[in-house]
């Protein structure tokens, strides 16, 4: 049987990204040579999905406009500058990435602890909805992107920790749940309009990476504290109650325009 195009891509990625993997591994146990191999490398394909915008635009600027960030070779000359600049913003990278960052209308700002939390949890949702995480094998870690589940911590019990043990299995399949089959199955694409439904989400999403005292977890202490600067009182329930609610309007910050 004649192997397709896709399952094709896929084995000749997963061959480059083990051996990325593999040289990363060398430089973090201070291998200077791999060190420079992983840039060139990085240069050389960073070139070619450049070079290939402009001779198969059809086929990857698609793929840009799903994307918050695209791989560039940036540099600190004002002219290098610019041309990065023009050629993320003809490339429309984001335009159709659901969130508001396509440079229309007025931007949320990610220095605001709640509108990176509520972006942090829409990639997750994506994320969900989408593939089964109950399914991935730990020799799949780093072949599939688990990075929404990375970014959130979730199988953290401490900054520093991961853990692959039974209460993050358990997390896994609540999310997928979730996602597959509960609230997050019913939930329509990301709007200024369709905002609060995706509020309404919140707390289930909290309750099921962060627990119930999710005030006390590591990953929200920007959170927290950013709430707190107008809570009078620091009662769990009210500082709870306030980190939820910072969350839920931020959906509407972080959505774009219709």
């Amino acid at each position: 049987m004649r192997t397709s195009r896709a399952t094709k891509a896929k084995k000749l990625s997963a061959v480059v990204k083990d051996n990325l993997f593999a040289l990363a591994d060398l430089v973090a146990r201070g291998d200077s040579a791999a060190a420079a191999e992983l840039y060139s490398s990085a240069a050389l394909a960073t070139h070619w999905l450049n070079f290939l915008v402009d001779q198969a635009p059809d086929t990857v600027t698609p793929i840009a406009e799903k994307k918050l960030s695209w791989p560039v070779m940036y540099g600190l000359h004002h002219e290098l500058r610019q041309e990065v600049y023009d050629f993320v913003k003809d490339l429309k990278v984001g335009a159709k990435s659901g969130i508001n960052v396509s440079g229309v209308g007025k931007s949320f700002s990610w220095e605001k602890p709640a509108n990176e939390i509520a972006f942090q949890l829409y990639r997750l949702a994506e994320l969900v909805r989408h593939t089964s995480v109950t399914s991935i094998k730990r020799s799949d870690v780093g072949k599939v992107d688990l990075s929404p589940l990375a970014a959130l911590r979730v199988g953290w019990p401490s900054p520093k920790v991961h853990r692959y043990d039974d209460k993050y299995a358990e997390q896994l399949r609540a999310l997928e749940f979730w996602g597959q089959n509960g609230g997050g199955s019913r939930l329509p694409p990301l709007s200024r309009s369709t905002a609060s439904q995706w509020a309404e989400q919140t707390s289930k999403l909290f309750r099921i990476l962060f627990g119930r005292e999710f005030d006390a977890h590591h990953r929200l202490e920007g959170l927290k504290k950013s709430v707190l600067e107008s809570v009078k009182g620091r009662e769990p329930s009210i500082v709870r109650s306030r980190m939820l609610k910072a969350v839920k309007q931020a959906w509407r910050s972080i959505a774009p325009l219709e």
